[in-house]
């Protein structure tokens, strides 16, 4: 259990900087234990988590009914602390230009969740989000714009900031907030026959179209 314990440290240590967001310390040390049994089971099952948890409990099922009320605790404002959180890693991040992705993602064909993530190292990471209850992936405008701006609450005020997203966002209106309220860069492509045009926004006066 030495590794496990040790994970757990690191992690309470880390999740403990938004002290002041957990209403009760049981709810830290639950979701200390959740990511453990996702990074050791490499699942998300939470039938999986029982067996890396070190607690009083000896039933599976003890674990699983204590992680199913934590995600469903109303008390737990999990867009709070992962918003804390990616403030103070995004602090760091200097003056180099940032790019965000901007996507959606469909679950169980009832779903449309409409994300921005920070692209790093070839990955993105997610900071950002609204779930709509939709078959489709097309959203509203004013959906996106919720997402956009929390993505901006979290960037640091000296970063130049490049918006990716892909044809299904090509929209006049989206261009025109994105360069006339968010003043960020974008880069979003559009069909184009065998090329895609690329709508490109440099400066906070000029906006253009190139093919790439």
């Amino acid at each position: 259990m030495v590794p496990t314990s040790r994970l757990y440290h690191a992690l309470h240590e880390y999740l403990s900087q938004c002290q002041n967001l957990w209403r009760d310390v049981r709810h830290l040390q639950t979701l200390c234990w959740m990511m453990i049994g996702i990074v050791e089971s490499q699942s998300i099952h939470l039938n999986g988590f029982g067996v890396h948890v070190v607690s009083r409990a000896t039933y599976a099922q003890s674990h699983q009914r204590r992680f199913r009320r934590w995600l469903s605790n109303h008390r737990i404002d999990v867009a709070a602390v992962h918003h804390m959180l990616m403030a103070q890693a995004l602090s760091a991040w200097g003056k180099e230009r940032i790019y965000l992705s901007l996507d959606t993602t469909m679950v169980w064909n009832c779903f449309c969740i409409v994300w921005v993530g920070v692209v790093y190292r070839g990955r993105t990471v997610p900071i950002a989000w609204q779930v709509v209850a939709q078959s489709s992936s097309t959203v509203r405008l004013w959906t996106i714009q919720r997402v956009l701006r929390q993505a901006q609450r979290l960037m640091p005020s000296e970063v130049s900031v490049v918006l990716l997203a892909d044809r299904g966002f090509a929209d006049g209106k989206l261009m025109k907030y994105l360069r006339e309220t968010l003043k960020w860069h974008f880069r979003i492509r559009k069909e184009g026959g065998r090329e895609d045009c690329i709508f490109r926004h440099t400066s906070a006066s000029n906006a253009h179209s190139s093919f790439s």
